[in-house]
Protein backbone atom coordinates (compact mmCIF):
# COMPACT_ATOMS: atom_id res chain seq x y z
CA UNK A 1 0.00 0.00 0.00
CA UNK A 2 2.40 2.33 0.57
CA UNK A 3 4.02 1.53 -2.27
CA UNK A 4 0.74 2.29 -4.45
CA UNK A 5 0.77 5.74 -3.30
CA UNK A 6 4.50 6.38 -4.40
CA UNK A 7 6.29 7.40 -7.30
CA UNK A 8 6.39 3.69 -8.35
CA UNK A 9 9.58 4.72 -10.61
CA UNK A 10 11.38 5.17 -7.62
CA UNK A 11 10.18 3.32 -4.33
CA UNK A 12 9.04 -0.42 -5.82
CA UNK A 13 12.81 -1.69 -5.69
CA UNK A 14 13.95 0.24 -2.34
CA UNK A 15 10.55 -1.16 -1.04
CA UNK A 16 11.27 -5.15 -2.02
CA UNK A 17 14.64 -5.03 -1.07
CA UNK A 18 14.10 -6.19 2.82
CA UNK A 19 12.62 -9.23 1.34
CA UNK A 20 15.73 -11.21 0.66
CA UNK A 21 15.90 -12.07 3.80
CA UNK A 22 12.55 -13.37 4.19
CA UNK A 23 11.10 -17.23 3.72
CA UNK A 24 10.92 -18.15 0.41
CA UNK A 25 7.45 -18.90 0.26
CA UNK A 26 6.82 -15.28 2.07
CA UNK A 27 8.90 -13.99 -0.64
CA UNK A 28 7.36 -15.50 -3.39
CA UNK A 29 4.07 -13.98 -2.62
CA UNK A 30 5.01 -10.93 -1.84
CA UNK A 31 6.14 -10.67 -5.65
CA UNK A 32 2.97 -12.01 -6.71
CA UNK A 33 1.10 -9.79 -4.58
CA UNK A 34 3.35 -6.99 -6.12
CA UNK A 35 2.70 -8.01 -9.66
CA UNK A 36 -1.19 -8.06 -9.04
CA UNK A 37 -1.17 -4.52 -8.02
CA UNK A 38 0.82 -3.44 -11.08
CA UNK A 39 -2.01 -4.52 -13.25
CA UNK A 40 -3.90 -2.61 -11.58
CA UNK A 41 -2.82 0.36 -12.19
CA UNK A 42 -2.84 2.10 -16.07
CA UNK A 43 -0.28 0.84 -18.35
CA UNK A 44 0.05 -2.44 -16.10
CA UNK A 45 3.48 -4.48 -16.81
CA UNK A 46 4.25 -2.21 -19.81
CA UNK A 47 4.64 1.27 -17.72
CA UNK A 48 7.68 2.50 -18.82
CA UNK A 49 8.93 3.57 -15.14
CA UNK A 50 8.32 -0.34 -14.29
CA UNK A 51 10.07 -2.61 -16.67
CA UNK A 52 13.35 -2.19 -15.35
CA UNK A 53 12.61 -3.59 -11.53
CA UNK A 54 9.62 -5.79 -12.90
CA UNK A 55 12.43 -7.45 -14.60
CA UNK A 56 14.18 -7.68 -11.37
CA UNK A 57 11.08 -9.26 -9.80
CA UNK A 58 10.98 -12.02 -12.30
CA UNK A 59 14.67 -12.32 -12.05
CA UNK A 60 14.37 -13.11 -8.48
CA UNK A 61 11.24 -15.01 -8.69
CA UNK A 62 13.09 -17.19 -11.32
CA UNK A 63 16.04 -18.11 -8.88
CA UNK A 64 14.00 -18.64 -5.73
CA UNK A 65 11.79 -21.43 -7.85
CA UNK A 66 14.92 -22.93 -9.58
CA UNK A 67 16.93 -23.05 -6.45
CA UNK A 68 13.90 -23.75 -3.74
CA UNK A 69 13.21 -27.45 -4.24
CA UNK A 70 9.63 -26.93 -4.18
CA UNK A 71 7.97 -29.48 -6.39
CA UNK A 72 5.58 -28.42 -9.39
CA UNK A 73 2.58 -28.73 -6.97
CA UNK A 74 3.83 -25.98 -4.98
CA UNK A 75 5.39 -23.59 -7.74
CA UNK A 76 2.43 -23.90 -9.60
CA UNK A 77 0.46 -20.97 -9.09
CA UNK A 78 4.10 -18.73 -9.13
CA UNK A 79 4.97 -20.40 -12.64
CA UNK A 80 1.57 -19.56 -14.01
CA UNK A 81 1.13 -15.86 -12.90
CA UNK A 82 4.94 -15.68 -14.32
CA UNK A 83 3.36 -17.16 -17.62
CA UNK A 84 0.48 -15.36 -17.88
CA UNK A 85 2.13 -12.02 -17.94
CA UNK A 86 4.39 -13.32 -20.36
CA UNK A 87 0.89 -13.70 -22.61
CA UNK A 88 -0.18 -10.26 -21.73
CA UNK A 89 2.48 -8.23 -22.61
CA UNK A 90 2.47 -7.14 -26.50
CA UNK A 91 6.71 -7.91 -26.91
CA UNK A 92 9.22 -10.18 -25.94
CA UNK A 93 10.47 -9.51 -22.18
CA UNK A 94 13.43 -11.70 -22.80
CA UNK A 95 13.79 -11.09 -18.40
CA UNK A 96 10.37 -12.72 -18.23
CA UNK A 97 11.02 -15.86 -20.34
CA UNK A 98 14.55 -16.10 -18.90
CA UNK A 99 13.10 -16.26 -15.07
CA UNK A 100 10.50 -19.22 -16.43
CA UNK A 101 13.09 -21.06 -17.52
CA UNK A 102 15.59 -20.68 -14.55
CA UNK A 103 12.30 -21.72 -12.29
CA UNK A 104 12.18 -25.15 -13.88
CA UNK A 105 14.06 -27.43 -12.09
CA UNK A 106 12.80 -30.67 -13.33
CA UNK A 107 11.00 -32.61 -15.93
CA UNK A 108 7.93 -32.13 -14.48
CA UNK A 109 8.50 -28.52 -14.42
CA UNK A 110 9.57 -28.20 -17.93
CA UNK A 111 6.78 -30.22 -19.27
CA UNK A 112 4.22 -28.50 -17.24
CA UNK A 113 5.31 -25.27 -18.50
CA UNK A 114 5.43 -26.02 -22.17
CA UNK A 115 2.37 -27.58 -22.35
CA UNK A 116 0.68 -23.95 -20.68
CA UNK A 117 2.86 -22.61 -23.91
CA UNK A 118 0.98 -25.09 -26.25
CA UNK A 119 -2.22 -24.70 -24.90
CA UNK A 120 -2.13 -21.55 -25.53
CA UNK A 121 -4.32 -20.57 -29.11
CA UNK A 122 -2.72 -17.31 -30.17
CA UNK A 123 0.68 -18.00 -32.26
CA UNK A 124 2.65 -15.51 -31.59
CA UNK A 125 6.75 -15.03 -32.22
CA UNK A 126 7.49 -14.77 -27.85
CA UNK A 127 5.77 -18.28 -27.69
CA UNK A 128 7.85 -19.63 -30.03
CA UNK A 129 10.98 -18.08 -28.84
CA UNK A 130 10.64 -19.11 -25.36
CA UNK A 131 9.22 -22.51 -26.70
CA UNK A 132 12.54 -23.72 -28.66
CA UNK A 133 14.77 -21.95 -25.32
CA UNK A 134 12.45 -24.53 -23.30
CA UNK A 135 12.67 -27.72 -25.34
CA UNK A 136 16.13 -26.43 -25.77
CA UNK A 137 17.18 -26.45 -21.99
CA UNK A 138 15.35 -29.91 -21.38
CA UNK A 139 17.06 -31.79 -23.92
CA UNK A 140 13.98 -32.05 -26.24
CA UNK A 141 16.98 -31.38 -29.41
CA UNK A 142 13.79 -32.51 -31.91
CA UNK A 143 11.17 -30.70 -30.61
CA UNK A 144 13.99 -27.65 -30.74
CA UNK A 145 15.36 -28.19 -34.43
CA UNK A 146 11.12 -28.37 -35.41
CA UNK A 147 10.28 -25.15 -33.63
CA UNK A 148 13.35 -22.95 -34.06
CA UNK A 149 13.92 -23.78 -37.66
CA UNK A 150 10.26 -22.92 -38.27
CA UNK A 151 10.77 -19.79 -36.37
CA UNK A 152 14.15 -18.10 -37.81
CA UNK A 153 13.23 -14.49 -37.70
CA UNK A 154 16.10 -12.65 -36.77
CA UNK A 155 20.15 -12.65 -36.41
CA UNK A 156 19.94 -14.18 -33.10
CA UNK A 157 17.59 -16.85 -33.76
CA UNK A 158 19.80 -17.99 -36.50
CA UNK A 159 22.77 -17.56 -34.69
CA UNK A 160 21.70 -20.22 -31.80
CA UNK A 161 20.57 -22.69 -34.44
CA UNK A 162 23.50 -22.12 -35.87
CA UNK A 163 25.59 -22.51 -32.34
CA UNK A 164 23.10 -25.52 -31.49
CA UNK A 165 24.99 -27.25 -34.48
CA UNK A 166 28.43 -26.27 -33.39
CA UNK A 167 28.33 -27.65 -30.13
CA UNK A 168 28.03 -30.86 -31.76
CA UNK A 169 30.68 -30.19 -33.93
CA UNK A 170 28.38 -30.09 -37.05
CA UNK A 171 30.77 -27.13 -38.03
CA UNK A 172 29.54 -27.40 -42.14
CA UNK A 173 25.94 -27.24 -40.84
CA UNK A 174 26.96 -24.61 -38.81
CA UNK A 175 28.17 -21.81 -41.26
CA UNK A 176 25.18 -23.16 -43.86
CA UNK A 177 22.46 -21.84 -41.17
CA UNK A 178 24.58 -18.65 -40.58
CA UNK A 179 25.13 -17.71 -44.01
CA UNK A 180 21.46 -18.39 -45.01
CA UNK A 181 20.83 -15.98 -42.32
CA UNK A 182 22.85 -13.37 -43.61
CA UNK A 183 21.83 -13.82 -47.13
CA UNK A 184 17.86 -13.53 -46.06
CA UNK A 185 18.29 -11.05 -43.38
CA UNK A 186 18.41 -7.18 -43.36
CA UNK A 187 19.69 -6.95 -39.72
CA UNK A 188 22.13 -9.87 -39.40
CA UNK A 189 25.22 -8.29 -37.03
CA UNK A 190 25.40 -10.98 -34.81
CA UNK A 191 26.21 -13.14 -37.85
CA UNK A 192 29.31 -11.87 -38.71
CA UNK A 193 31.38 -12.67 -35.60
CA UNK A 194 30.25 -16.58 -35.87
CA UNK A 195 30.94 -16.47 -39.41
CA UNK A 196 34.42 -15.28 -39.13
CA UNK A 197 35.77 -17.37 -36.10
CA UNK A 198 34.65 -20.19 -38.20
CA UNK A 199 36.18 -19.32 -41.23
CA UNK A 200 39.26 -18.49 -39.36
CA UNK A 201 39.62 -21.31 -37.18
CA UNK A 202 39.06 -23.08 -40.66
CA UNK A 203 41.92 -21.82 -42.49
CA UNK A 204 39.74 -20.13 -44.59
CA UNK A 205 40.97 -16.72 -45.63
CA UNK A 206 38.70 -16.08 -48.80
CA UNK A 207 35.52 -16.87 -47.18
CA UNK A 208 37.00 -14.95 -43.66
CA UNK A 209 37.37 -11.88 -46.04
CA UNK A 210 34.49 -12.04 -48.21
CA UNK A 211 33.01 -11.99 -44.41
CA UNK A 212 35.23 -9.22 -43.41
CA UNK A 213 34.07 -7.08 -46.25
CA UNK A 214 30.72 -7.01 -45.81
CA UNK A 215 30.93 -6.09 -42.55
CA UNK A 216 32.97 -3.38 -42.91
CA UNK A 217 30.82 -1.91 -45.69
CA UNK A 218 27.92 -2.45 -43.00
CA UNK A 219 29.61 -1.29 -39.96
CA UNK A 220 32.84 0.25 -41.07
CA UNK A 221 35.39 0.60 -38.11
CA UNK A 222 38.69 1.26 -37.79
CA UNK A 223 39.48 -2.28 -35.91
CA UNK A 224 37.70 -3.97 -39.20
CA UNK A 225 39.76 -2.08 -41.93
CA UNK A 226 43.21 -2.98 -40.02
CA UNK A 227 41.80 -6.47 -39.46
CA UNK A 228 40.30 -6.67 -42.53
CA UNK A 229 44.29 -5.29 -44.05
CA UNK A 230 46.44 -8.27 -41.94
CA UNK A 231 44.28 -10.65 -43.43
CA UNK A 232 44.55 -9.56 -47.06
CA UNK A 233 47.85 -8.69 -46.79
CA UNK A 234 48.83 -12.25 -45.43
CA UNK A 235 47.05 -14.26 -48.21
CA UNK A 236 48.54 -11.56 -50.73
CA UNK A 237 45.13 -10.26 -51.58
CA UNK A 238 45.52 -6.26 -50.61
CA UNK A 239 45.11 -4.35 -53.96
CA UNK A 240 44.55 -0.42 -53.98
CA UNK A 241 41.51 -1.47 -56.08
CA UNK A 242 39.94 -3.07 -53.00
CA UNK A 243 40.96 -0.16 -50.71
CA UNK A 244 39.51 2.49 -52.94
CA UNK A 245 36.46 0.10 -53.01
CA UNK A 246 35.84 0.10 -49.10
CA UNK A 247 36.69 3.67 -48.60
CA UNK A 248 34.60 4.90 -51.56
CA UNK A 249 31.16 5.08 -49.74
CA UNK A 250 32.48 6.73 -47.06
CA UNK A 251 34.80 9.34 -48.73
CA UNK A 252 30.84 10.23 -51.02
CA UNK A 253 28.97 10.27 -47.52
CA UNK A 254 30.48 13.03 -45.68
CA UNK A 255 28.89 12.40 -42.98
CA UNK A 256 30.54 13.05 -39.11
CA UNK A 257 31.40 9.47 -38.44
CA UNK A 258 32.67 8.64 -42.18
CA UNK A 259 34.97 11.92 -41.77
CA UNK A 260 36.39 10.82 -38.26
CA UNK A 261 37.24 7.43 -39.65
CA UNK A 262 38.59 8.04 -42.88
CA UNK A 263 40.60 10.43 -40.70
CA UNK A 264 41.46 7.50 -38.61
CA UNK A 265 42.80 5.42 -41.65
CA UNK A 266 44.61 8.08 -43.69
CA UNK A 267 46.93 8.33 -40.58
CA UNK A 268 46.84 4.71 -39.76
CA UNK A 269 48.09 3.64 -43.32
CA UNK A 270 50.70 6.29 -42.69
CA UNK A 271 48.60 7.81 -46.26
CA UNK A 272 49.60 11.98 -45.00
CA UNK A 273 49.38 13.21 -48.52
CA UNK A 274 45.79 11.60 -48.70
CA UNK A 275 44.79 13.28 -45.14
CA UNK A 276 46.21 16.57 -45.71
CA UNK A 277 44.12 17.16 -48.95
CA UNK A 278 40.84 15.47 -47.09
CA UNK A 279 41.64 18.29 -44.36
CA UNK A 280 41.44 21.17 -46.88
CA UNK A 281 37.77 19.97 -47.11
CA UNK A 282 35.41 22.63 -46.58
CA UNK A 283 33.23 21.99 -43.44
CA UNK A 284 35.50 18.94 -42.62
CA UNK A 285 34.37 17.84 -38.18
CA UNK A 286 36.90 19.20 -35.56
CA UNK A 287 37.13 15.95 -34.54
CA UNK A 288 38.70 14.82 -37.97
CA UNK A 289 40.94 17.75 -38.18
CA UNK A 290 42.41 17.49 -34.77
CA UNK A 291 43.25 13.66 -35.45
CA UNK A 292 45.16 14.29 -38.83
CA UNK A 293 46.57 17.45 -36.99
CA UNK A 294 48.09 15.06 -34.33
CA UNK A 295 48.85 12.05 -36.99
CA UNK A 296 50.95 14.28 -39.49
CA UNK A 297 53.11 16.11 -36.75
CA UNK A 298 55.99 14.28 -37.03
CA UNK A 299 55.80 13.82 -40.66
CA UNK A 300 54.47 17.06 -41.42
CA UNK A 301 55.08 19.62 -38.96
CA UNK A 302 54.43 22.80 -40.35
CA UNK A 303 51.49 21.86 -42.05
CA UNK A 304 49.76 20.33 -38.56
CA UNK A 305 50.63 23.82 -37.06
CA UNK A 306 48.42 25.44 -39.46
CA UNK A 307 45.41 22.87 -38.88
CA UNK A 308 45.88 23.52 -35.51
CA UNK A 309 45.67 27.29 -35.82
CA UNK A 310 42.75 26.77 -38.11
CA UNK A 311 40.72 25.16 -35.31
CA UNK A 312 41.91 27.47 -33.02
CA UNK A 313 40.69 30.51 -34.94
CA UNK A 314 37.19 29.13 -35.42
CA UNK A 315 36.64 28.29 -31.65
CA UNK A 316 37.61 31.76 -30.96
CA UNK A 317 35.71 33.27 -33.39
CA UNK A 318 32.72 31.78 -31.25
CA UNK A 319 32.32 33.32 -27.64
CA UNK A 320 32.15 31.28 -24.81
CA UNK A 321 33.93 29.63 -21.76
CA UNK A 322 33.99 25.72 -23.47
CA UNK A 323 35.16 27.35 -26.79
CA UNK A 324 38.13 29.20 -24.86
CA UNK A 325 39.23 26.01 -22.96
CA UNK A 326 38.95 23.95 -26.54
CA UNK A 327 40.92 26.76 -27.72
CA UNK A 328 43.34 26.35 -24.72
CA UNK A 329 43.58 22.30 -25.49
CA UNK A 330 44.68 23.02 -29.14
CA UNK A 331 47.25 25.26 -28.37
CA UNK A 332 48.62 22.85 -26.40
CA UNK A 333 48.39 20.25 -28.53
CA UNK A 334 50.28 22.71 -31.21
CA UNK A 335 53.11 23.51 -28.87
CA UNK A 336 53.96 19.47 -28.43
Amino acid sequence: EQWYETDIGNELETLLEPLENADITDQLEIYIYTLEQVNQIEGGYETDDLVAPLDGIYAKMGTLLGDSGLSLEQKRKYLDSLIDIYFDLDWSDSELGDAIIEACSSPEDFSYVIGKLRDCEDDFDAKAELLAKLYLQSGQEDAYLEIRRQNLNSDLDYLELAEFYQSRGQIREAIEIAENGLNGLAHKAALYPFLEEQYETGGDVQNLQRILIAQFKEFPSLELYQRLKRVSESAGTWEAALKRELLAPLEQSGGYGSELLLAEIYVADGDYDKALAFSRRSGISVEALSHIAEGISQAYPEEAIAIYKRLINSYLAVNGRDRYRAAAQLAAGMKQ
